[in-house]
């Protein structure tokens, strides 16, 4: 969804199955949620920000974390 000119927002769900045989949702399933945020600073550029959080059975060593990637793209 573009805020103004040059920003735009983002969301996403994940849902990731390391064990497609089993037909019930697994233990070792694991849901992830993110936001991202893309400008156009400047003609020929853009910089991406993304945030996931990751959503895991208690004990997985998924559960809770975080990431936070940031890109810069360079157009010539």
């Amino acid at each position: 969804m573009s805020l103004v000119r040059g920003l735009e927002v983002g969301g996403t769900y994940e849902y990731l199955d390391r064990d497609v045989d089993v037909a019930r949702e697994p233990a070792d399933v694991i849901h992830r949620v993110g936001a991202l945020v893309e400008a156009f600073p400047l003609p020929m550029s853009e910089i991406n920000l993304i945030w996931r959080r990751y959503f895991a059975r208690p004990g997985q060593p998924e559960d809770g974390q975080q990431e936070l990637i940031a890109f810069l793209h360079l157009f010539l």
